[in-house]
């Protein structure tokens, strides 16, 4: 039951950050999640992005990874938790959770939250990755504590597999993830 209410959270996050992105909202987090780009880059990155996620709307999986890659490359954290959502469910590439992993992780560090709640599910189930109850939970709090709110229930199932040593150690992680970014 545990495994479905999670599966259950993450297609809600989904489809909120497919809403999210639809709407508009992700250039807010292109503005902090540059990692370098200048502002025409940016620009250039965001107009890619849309285009991607046109492609992606009408399933055309290849199209969209087309304009998104070449971003992730350079550090544009929305085009990062985009690739690695198609890796993690196979669309237009070969489905590979190592990979998905990969490119949530650059894009968490760099303070995506659905990329760092989808890592942290990542992790709690060990799909493509060694499991990681530790990590899971740092990573689906620091989501929830940017207001990403389909986060809540899994790191409560994450937490409910834990010892209070686990989540003492999660909790210091946070703390220096914060304290590295300049929280």
């Amino acid at each position: 039951m545990r495994a479905t209410a999670c599966h259950a959270a993450i297609l809600r996050a989904l489809l909120v950050a497919l809403a999210v992105a639809l709407a508009g909202a992700s250039h807010a987090v292109a503005a902090e999640t540059g990692a370098g780009l200048d502002a025409r880059q940016q620009a250039l990155a965001d107009q890619d992005f849309r285009t991607g996620l046109s492609a992606y709307s009408g399933a055309d999986y290849e199209v969209a990874f087309s304009h998104w890659l070449p971003w992730a490359l350079r550090g544009d954290a929305k085009s990062e938790a985009a690739l690695a959502f198609l890796y993690m469910r196979g669309l237009g590439v070969p489905q590979d959770r190592l990979v998905a992993a990969q490119w949530y992780e650059r894009a968490a560090q760099q303070g995506v939250p659905i990329a760092q709640f989808f890592l942290g599910s990542l992790l709690f189930r060990g799909e493509g990755v060694e499991r990681d109850l530790v990590g899971a939970h740092m990573w689906c709090d620091l989501a929830l504590s940017a207001g990403f709110e389909p986060a809540l229930d899994c790191r409560q199932q994450i937490a409910g597999t834990m010892t209070g040593a686990q989540i003492a150690e999660a909790q210091r992680r946070v703390v220096e993830w914060r304290k590295a970014k300049g929280e």
